[in-house]
């Protein structure tokens, strides 16, 4: 088996777990609570970035978390407070409408949520593996390099996809320990 046809294979596969596994009918406002100080210095903020502002949050769309830092999300590296961090992944707004949404970001949730805008990229293939458009080949996300300014603890991996005036919460279903 090529390993385009196994990532496309996973990808199906984690797509119909994470479809199950989704609370779609939670919703709250964005209105971000007020700013605290942050851990350290960084890029990661206690708030909701300004680009969400607005949006009604609420839980679904269809995610995975592929890569923490070059590694396989199933066993992530050791990261280390204040170290850099990489991810990759995918995201999507409403995979059965063929809609990939606009604008993504992550929220690395613990006692205390921290956020970060991502970027996305373009996987060839991706709608096809979600049985969907090829429009949602646009559905990667991605966070290049950046400091981890968060403390030491465990953070469940939240993919933020942008659904017109909504703010869809994707539980990738994995976890990052940084100690």
């Amino acid at each position: 088996m090529s390993a385009r046809t196994r990532s496309t294979a996973i990808s199906a596969f984690c797509f119909i777990l994470t479809a199950l596994t989704v609370n779609c009918g939670k919703q709250e406002s964005a209105t971000a609570p007020p700013a605290e100080a942050s851990a350290a210095a960084g890029p990661w903020q206690q708030s909701m970035p300004a680009e969400f502002a607005g949006l009604t949050v609420k839980d679904g769309g269809a995610c995975y978390l592929d890569v923490v830092n070059g590694a396989d999300a199933a066993n992530p590296p050791r990261i280390r407070p204040n170290s850099m961090i990489a991810l990759a992944g995918w995201a999507v707004a409403d995979p059965k409408a063929g809609r990939s949404g606009g604008g993504v970001g992550i929220q690395l949730n613990s006692s205390t949520p921290f956020f970060i805008v991502a970027d996305r990229y373009n996987r060839p293939g991706l709608g096809t593996a979600l049985k969907s458009s090829s429009a949602l080949d646009g559905g990667g996300i991605k966070l290049d390099p950046t400091q981890l300014n968060l403390p030491a603890g465990d953070y469940r991996v939240i993919f933020l996809i942008q659904s017109d005036r909504e703010l869809l919460r994707c539980d990738t279903g994995r976890s990052l320990r940084v100690n």
